[in-house]
């Protein structure tokens, strides 16, 4: 009986080890904010540089919170998709294809 519980309480951590190990696999695209900011913000001056880099740190703060749950086709997707190399654009697109689900991601 006591082989039993042991095996019972040493199963879920090695399940969760190897749920949580393939989703860890790919790491957060390196985008060039200070560079994307400069672009973007042009003649606007440095207020606009400010506002930009602050969403896209941002943007990054937030995908490093959930981009290790994220399933690979999500973030393959929206790595595609994106039109600038912005984290803040990358966090929206991942989370609003994690709100519609990826049972609909195969069907777009």
């Amino acid at each position: 009986m006591r082989r039993a519980i042991l095996y019972t309480l040493m199963a879920p951590p090695i399940l969760i080890a190897v749920l949580v190990t393939p989703a860890t696999a790919q790491e957060i695209p390196a985008f060039d904010s200070a560079a994307l900011c400069k672009e973007l913000a042009r003649d606007s001056g440095e207020a606009a540089i400010r506002s930009c880099r602050f969403a896209q740190d941002y943007g990054l703060s937030e995908l490093e919170t959930f981009w290790p749950t994220t399933t690979t086709a999500i973030r393959g997707t929206c790595i595609e998709r994106i039109e600038e190399q912005s984290y803040a654009e990358l966090a929206r697109c991942v989370l609003r294809l994690r709100r519609i689900g990826a049972g609909q991601l195969a069907s777009e």
